[in-house]
């Protein structure tokens, strides 16, 4: 009940968020669908619905990704802003163009957390938590593995270019937000806790391989696994 009173209360997206997110879901889904724009030669028409197309898959994924960091930041105590990272996109664009659409990265912006004064009366470490914003910023990152397994799931029953291109998008703005670059997601979790970076670092990029090509229940299994092995890497060869 405290959490659906906040979100109804204080839940929204101000006027430079919306404008932000415009411009990074129009940059990202131009650069996806770069290569694109016709089979032999250009095609206007088929390259505008690869456009959309792109664009609809990458908005879904950029605003369920903010509006579940919002909500746990809520959950928490905090509030939560979202900003465009120029240099990401700035990157992103620049290699798509050298590479004539052969590498792409997706890093569209990162996260600010705020503490809420009242919110965080009688917790414990009153002020703002390293280690909580490191899981707000996970929760974004576990949303996009989450609707790329729903993507897969619904790839059993009708198998499409489009529900494989949600699943490749969504894998990859996970992985990409998972580098320790500021202001991405991963920072947030690199400077918490290397541990539990490199645990789950590993294990999204290993959920990302296997659920685009094997199956949801290998990938969750396998991610696990994989995220185990590079944590028990990182403590022998580099912690200790």
């Amino acid at each position: 009940m405290e959490l659906k009173n906040r979100i109804k209360k204080y839940f929204d997206f101000n006027s430079e968020e919306i404008q932000s997110i415009i411009i990074s879901v129009l940059i990202l889904a131009f650069v996806v669908s770069f290569r694109e724009w016709g089979v032999d030669k250009f095609d206007l028409a088929y390259g505008i619905k690869n456009l959309l197309d792109s664009v609809l898959i990458v908005g879904l994924a950029l605003i369920v990704r903010i509006s579940i960091q919002k909500i746990d930041a809520l959950r928490r105590g905090y509030r939560l802003e979202w900003k465009l990272s120029f240099y990401g996109l700035l990157v992103s664009l620049a290699l798509v163009f050298i590479s004539n659409g052969l590498l792409f990265v997706l890093i569209p912006g990162g996260i600010i957390v705020h503490m809420m004064d009242r919110m965080r009366i009688g917790k414990f470490r009153y002020g703002l938590n390293r280690f909580d914003v490191a899981l707000i910023g996970f929760s974004g990152v576990l949303s996009n593995i989450v609707l790329a397994m729903f993507f897969k799931a619904m790839m059993l029953v009708s198998s499409s270019g489009l529900l494989d291109k949600a699943v490749l998008i969504n894998v990859l703005m996970a992985v990409f937000a998972m580098l320790p670059v500021h202001p991405l997601e991963g920072s947030r979790m690199f400077f918490a806790s290397r541990l539990t970076y490199f645990f789950t670092m590993g294990c999204v990029v290993g959920a990302g391989i296997l659920l685009y090509f094997t199956s949801i229940l290998t990938a969750i299994f396998g991610s696990l696994l994989v995220g185990g092995v590079v944590w028990l890497i990182y403590l022998i060869f580099v912690e200790n």
